[in-house]
């Protein structure tokens, strides 16, 4: 009897969770957004593009690659080639904390888009579902894009996100942590580091030593190909799809950000990024910078 009761209990999960699969799968396509692609490097339009040309003129058809392992250079880095870029930023990544350094990022992120740079934020929802007020702030502005890989349905309770979770935990399962920072189709940061405070020396308890790859050449097309093939991906949903966002949570977002800035920490990051900028280059003058015909990325399809 009780062998009966489990047999039946397993069948009558395992035809909820394929219900909830098939009735995701339904909604994920219903909700899919338009497709776009990277803006191609035009030229020396942007101040990125004319820092990058002797380099790359330098060494035609080769790729200028820097591993960055420390974790303040990883933070100025990424600031700096936003405050550079002038066409584009495409940033994809598992997760991007709302904590100190995640939201002095956002802060480089959303000036870039107020001077018109199209900004495209691709976030895993294993943990972006915790953060929606922030990518519905940023999703706000004319000129950012946010889109979530295989998002859940349920956004604002935590039961019912766990709930279905649990009835489709194949799909459930299947994350994204491609971790992308490019900059005007040019410059790419890509390895090891998550957007949050851990990664940058900013955790009070403890940071991860991790590893970046710094890229210029023909790696940062293949870098583009592959964050189109996601963003244009069936398992991509725009958050705007998800929740409706409201005109007041930009204003307050940046009002948010502008203290934090103002705090002891914040002017202790945003020191780091005016030093690295007063350098006047895309790398720290000590950093060594190799060339090679012989990178090549690669990525899971979506």
């Amino acid at each position: 009897m009780r062998a009966h009761i489990v047999a039946l209990s397993a069948s009558v999960f395992g035809l909820l969770a394929l219900i909830a699969v098939y009735a995701y799968g339904r909604f994920g396509r219903r909700l899919q957004g338009p497709a776009s692609t990277a803006l191609q490097p035009l030229g020396v339009q942007t101040e990125l593009d004319r820092l990058a040309a002797p380099l790359l003129d330098e060494q035609r058809g080769l790729n200028g690659i820097s591993l960055i392992s420390d974790n303040m250079a990883a933070f100025a880095l990424r600031a700096v080639s936003a405050r550079k870029a002038g066409r584009s930023l495409d940033l994809q990544y598992y997760y991007w904390k709302n904590d100190l350094t995640g939201r002095m990022l956002i802060r480089e992120v959303l000036t870039a888009a107020d001077r018109g740079v199209r900004v495209r934020l691709l976030l895993d929802d294993i943990n972006a579902g915790l953060h929606d007020r922030m990518c519905l702030s940023l999703d706000g502005h004319p000129n950012i894009e946010v889109r979530l890989f295989n998002p859940s349905r349920a956004r604002t309770d935590r039961f019912k996100r766990g709930f279905e979770m649990m009835l489709r935990p194949f799909r459930a399962t299947r994350r994204m942590h491609n971790k992308q920072w490019i900059a005007d189709g040019r410059l790419v940061i890509a390895g090891g580091r998550n957007i949050g405070d851990a990664y940058f020396d900013a955790d009070e308890q403890s940071n991860f030593r991790d590893l970046d790859v710094w890229m210029l050449g023909p790696v940062a097309e293949e870098s583009a190909m592959i964050f189109d093939r996601y963003w244009n991906s069936a398992v991509v949903v725009p958050i705007g799809s998800l929740r409706t966002p409201r005109a007041h949570y930009l204003p307050a977002f940046r009002t948010k950000i502008e203290k934090i800035a103002a705090t002891s920490g914040g002017r202790h990051y945003l020191a780091h990024v005016d030093r690295a900028i007063k350098d006047g280059g895309l790398l720290p003058v000590k950093a060594a910078l190799h060339w090679t015909s012989a990178a090549m990325l690669v990525s899971d399809p979506p």
